[in-house]
């Protein structure tokens, strides 16, 4: 049910294209804003980078996302920390804006903003402006990936920020047991780890390993830009040539293959706070799985929104939560589901019953045609409200073509849940089950090891 549109020109894009001559173009491309960009162009600079452009005449803002594909998961055991710690430098100066007030005032003097991210398999940069300002956010974006600066005392001065920020997760329970989760996971494999590392590993890292990793990785090959808002598209094609086509090509980082370890059924963490954390589910397909779908339309039957089973159980049958919702995580080969919740850790066994309980649920019984249909609509309805912000589209497209290697429409995004039937969410859950559930749970000392005693 594709929906392909080509590469759209116009007087100015034209021009842009003879100045670059040895450009190469991507098409046909698919549009993953298909109802509400105009012309998507999907295009390639000689250096390798990729970029989308997706023109939304009628918007105020624009939304620029560079995403390297780079992550923890692409970490050796002794560059752990290393993509998240160098996604903070960056930010403390670059050759043009040397120091981090310069930079940060570069950008919010024009009334914008930007941000950076790490993830398992990519690193985000995104920045959002007044439409009359794009000019300012993809210079800007530039700096950030090309011209860092990288000072050494830079690097000692962030690491504190870094275990702070590390320090701030691990006093959350709920934070920690989504880490502990990971480790059940997948144990043996980076995908394991926390993406910031631990303190002990951020301070081994050294200057010289973060020039390493911005060498290896900020390369052309390797990095996506996407631009959406109230753009010109010719004008922009000039822009990015201007500030990336100096990036040296390099290659893409390769893809790590998937460590499978023995998994334990269950991991148990004491914490400080007064609430227990609970994590339940196991493995799903990862994004480029043909049960994608499927995956994603199960995690809306349990756990998304407060008609899904998860919350009418736990919460509106027996007020044994006040949060709880499922969590859908998937990377290249694989990916995670479960539900999360927080509660009175005397309510723990209960909790952990009721949200194997629906789970099981699903995989033996399936589900009936009006919970797939509201899934659907819940999943379809969500998706289009989160192309009303011009930074959330960038962001989307940028690592969808980054990541996947294209970008999908709007129709075959919803096509693929309206294709998909309740036999295949009963499946995805049958599979999670036969593979094992994994359980973690973070709480009080004395709580949580009185409940792993009975459990056991």
């Amino acid at each position: 049910m594709a929906s392909p549109l080509l590469c759209q020109t116009d007087a100015a894009g034209s021009e842009a294209r003879a100045a670059v001559a040895d450009r190469s173009w991507c098409g046909p491309a698919s549009s993953g804003f298909g109802l509400h960009a105009e012309g998507l162009i999907v295009g390639q600079l000689r250096n390798g980078m990729r970029y989308a452009l997706l023109p939304l005449p009628h918007r105020t803002t624009v939304g620029v996302t560079v995403v390297v594909g780079a992550g923890s998961r692409h970490e050796s055991e002794g560059e752990v920390g290393v993509a998240h710690l160098l996604e903070h430098l960056v930010f403390k100066g670059t050759r043009r804006y040397p120091t981090a007030q310069l930079l940060a005032s570069a950008i919010e003097g024009v009334g914008g903003g930007m941000e950076g991210m790490t993830d398992k398999e990519a690193t985000m940069f995104t920045l959002k402006v007044p439409a009359g300002e794009v000019g300012r956010a993809v210079d800007l974006a530039g700096e950030l990936i090309s011209a860092p600066l990288l000072r050494d005392e830079d690097l000692w001065q962030e690491r504190l920020v870094v275990v702070d920020e590390l320090a701030m997760y691990a006093d959350s329970t709920l934070s920690s047991a989504y880490l502990e989760f990971d480790r059940a996971m997948w144990p043996t494999d980076p995908l394991g780890r926390p993406v910031g590392g631990d303190a002990d590993a951020v301070s081994r890292i050294s200057a010289a390993a973060c020039r390493d990793w911005w060498e290896r990785a900020y390369t052309g090959a390797n990095l996506v830009v996407a631009v959406a808002g109230s753009i010109s598209p010719g004008e922009i094609e000039e822009l990015l040539d201007q500030r990336f086509s100096g990036i040296p090509t390099g290659s893409s980082l390769p893809s790590p293959p998937l460590v499978r370890g023995i998994q334990p059924r269950s991991r148990v963490l004491e914490t400080d706070g007064e609430q227990a954390a609970v994590l339940l589910g196991g493995e799903v397909g990862g994004y480029l799985s043909s049960a994608r779908p499927a995956a994603q339309l199960l995690s809306a039957v349990l756990g998304r929104g407060m008609a899904s089973r998860w919350h009418q159980s736990l919460r509106e049958d027996h007020a044994l939560v006040y949060d709880i919702h499922s969590m859908l995580s998937q990377h290249r080969d694989t990916g995670a589901l479960a539900g999360v919740a927080s509660c009175d850790p005397k309510r723990l066994s209960e909790v952990v019953w009721r949200l194997e309980e629906e789970l099981a649920q699903v995989a033996c019984d399936g589900i009936s045609e009006e919970e797939l249909r509201r899934a659907i609509a819940y999943q379809r309805g969500w998706f289009l409200m989160g192309q009303e912000d011009t930074m959330a589209i960038s962001a989307s497209a940028a690592e969808q073509l980054a990541l996947e290697g294209g970008i999908r429409s709007t129709e075959d995004e919803v096509a693929g849940w309206e294709e998909t039937d309740a036999t295949a969410v009963a499946a995805v859950a049958a599979e999670l089950l036969s593979d094992g559930v994994r359980l973690t749970v973070a709480g009080p000392s004395d709580v949580v090891r009185s409940w792993e005693e009975a459990a056991a």
